[in-house]
C-alpha cells in the first residue's frame, strides 16, 4: 500500500495543474482542455504512458475548472492584445 501511495505522489507532477502548463495560450478554459485530451482514449501504439497519466488528470480537473475561471478574465486581455 505504502508503495502505491509512493508512486502516486512521486507521478503527481508529471501531469501538473493544467491551468499553470496552459497560460501561454489564449484560449479560455484550455487547462480543462488538457486534462480532457488526456483522458481520452489511446488508439496509438506508443502512448502506454498516458495511461499513468489518465487518473492524474481526473483528479486535477477540479483544480484546473477553478483555476481557469480565475485566469479567464486574463485570458480574455490576451486575447484582446493579440487581435
Amino acid at each position: 500500500m505504502k508503495k502505491w501511495l509512493f508512486l502516486a505522489l512521486i507521478t503527481l507532477p508529471l501531469a501538473g495543474c493544467g491551468t499553470l502548463s496552459t497560460l501561454d495560450q489564449s484560449k479560455p478554459y484550455s487547462g480543462i482542455q488538457q486534462d480532457m485530451e488526456l483522458m481520452e482514449p489511446c488508439k496509438n501504439v506508443g502512448c502506454a504512458g498516458l495511461v499513468i497519466l489518465t487518473p492524474l488528470a481526473i483528479i486535477d480537473f477540479p483544480f484546473s475548472f477553478v483555476g481557469d475561471t480565475l485566469m479567464l478574465p486574463i485570458k480574455g486581455i490576451q486575447n484582446l492584445v493579440q487581435d
